[in-house]
């Protein structure tokens, strides 16, 4: 039953084009969870809080990807061969911050150059839903080009210093042991240290001074 009212053969190039798309997107996924692991650096809070937003965002569309492809009859590719031997969007194994998002950037330029050839395929056999689908994909892909990745780029990095890391001892009280500070506030075995860093834009605190200490060098 043609359900969609959509000659199957008309929808070939629609399904061919929405699985590269597919595939494009499995592998920029990837990319940034591996970025939001592996950056360190000046932008590190920044962008591993971006990262993963990022990638959170871009499971959903994998998922509307693949089940459009379905509606539309045809079976999604679903192994990372495929992906890898089909996708224009390559692993890069940057190292540096801004190295990260400039792949990021990358990958998103040919994937909404992907985009544009999803919707002229579909436009040709009327398949509106498709086109309705791909059409939010790409206005939503284009703000965060025009706006979030840009503006990183043109940053001047931020140099954290020890000067700009505060640390303070609290007490802390539970239901099987209560702790104490010493009379002249230095950290004694049962303090816990709680620390604030301040940037230009955003402020972090109860962060593990060990990790602060390993991705500054301080």
């Amino acid at each position: 039953m043609n359900y969609l009212n959509i000659e199957k053969k008309a929808l070939n190039k629609v399904a061919e084009s929405l699985n590269l798309l597919l595939a494009d997107y499995q592998i920029y996924y990837q990319n940034l969870r591996r970025y939001h692991w592996h950056v360190q650096g000046v932008n590190f809070f920044d962008l591993h809080v971006k990262f993963e937003e990022l990638y959170t965002s871009a499971q959903l569309v994998i998922d509307e990807l693949a089940e459009r492809i379905l509606t539309i009859r045809f079976m999604p590719l679903a192994t990372l061969k495929e992906y890898l031997e089909l996708a224009n969007v390559k692993e890069i194994h940057a190292e540096k911050d801004t190295e990260m998002v400039s792949a990021i950037l990358d990958n998103h330029k040919i994937i909404i150059n992907q985009m544009r050839t999803v919707l002229e395929n579909a436009s040709e056999c009327e398949d509106e839903g498709t086109t309705d689908l791909v059409a939010g994909l790409l206005s939503s892909l284009e703000k965060v080009l025009g706006c979030w990745m840009l503006g990183i780029l043109s940053q001047k990095p931020l140099k954290i210093t020890k000067r700009k890391i505060y640390a303070e001892t609290f007490c802390s009280e539970s239901n099987h042991q209560k702790h104490h500070c010493s009379g002249s506030g230095e950290p004694v075995l049962a303090i816990s240290y709680r620390l604030f860093v301040y940037t230009r834009k955003t402020y972090f605190s109860s962060l593990d001074f060990c990790l602060i200490d390993s991705r500054f060098g301080l």
